[in-house]
């Protein structure tokens, strides 16, 4: 389900992307109104994927919407347009990392709610959840039941490291006796190189 979820603002924010390549096609311009049906056959979609994508470009102020009319374009290609396209997943990316950096300086505990993260980034909720998405697809965070995210173990303990540094010690070595294992012996003499140079600093 989390899966799921996680590919439908990723889904969201490539129909954003193609939204936008329509708007470019056509020449749109700032003030033109953006009839859903029209782009939800355009982009072959139902108008409730069209609407998320819609609403996606009103957080980042590339679109308005306006009661009882829709919506509509707020920047044109003279604008800047095409660059706020590449910049959809670069905002979600640089949120997560500011997240990301702040549980590295422990400065956000281990179980942290959406409604929590958006008062503390000052972002939208949507904004939070992408990020925390892209942190979940990379094994950072989990979802718990509800609306709360838990953030994996991190390694920055004595016990942590040793704990790490055992493991690699157990199955590394059997890695490179694996059948089909080819060690690339220049690679491997520049490794026991600099590992020697790292010693002989420890010792100095």
């Amino acid at each position: 389900m989390a899966g799921s979820r996680r590919n439908s603002r990723q889904n969201h924010i490539a129909l954003a992307q193609q939204v936008i390549a329509l708007v470019l096609e056509r020449g749109m311009s700032p003030g033109d109104h953006l009839p859903e049906q029209v782009f939800s056959q355009a982009c072959s979609v139902s108008r409730t994927p069209i609407r998320a994508a819609f609403k996606l470009l009103e957080e980042k102020e590339i679109l308005s919407w306006k009661e009882e009319e829709g919506f509509f374009l707020e920047i044109g290609r003279a604008d800047g347009l095409t660059e706020a396209a590449h910049r959809l997943e670069d905002m979600e990316d640089s949120l997560a990392q500011r997240i990301l950096s702040d549980r590295a300086d422990r400065r956000i505990g281990d179980i942290q709610s959406v409604s929590a993260l958006v008062r503390r980034y000052n972002m939208t909720r949507s904004s939070v959840l992408n990020a925390l998405k892209i942190l979940s697809r990379d094994g950072v965070v989990t979802q718990l039941p509800g609306r709360s995210w838990a953030f994996q173990p991190m390694f920055d303990t004595p016990k942590a490291v040793d704990e790490s540094l055992a493991f690699r010690l157990s199955t590394e070595p059997q890695a490179i006796l694996a059948p089909g294992f080819i060690m690339d012996i220049q690679k491997a003499g520049l490794l026991k190189l600099r590992m020697q140079e790292l010693l002989e600093t420890l010792d100095s």
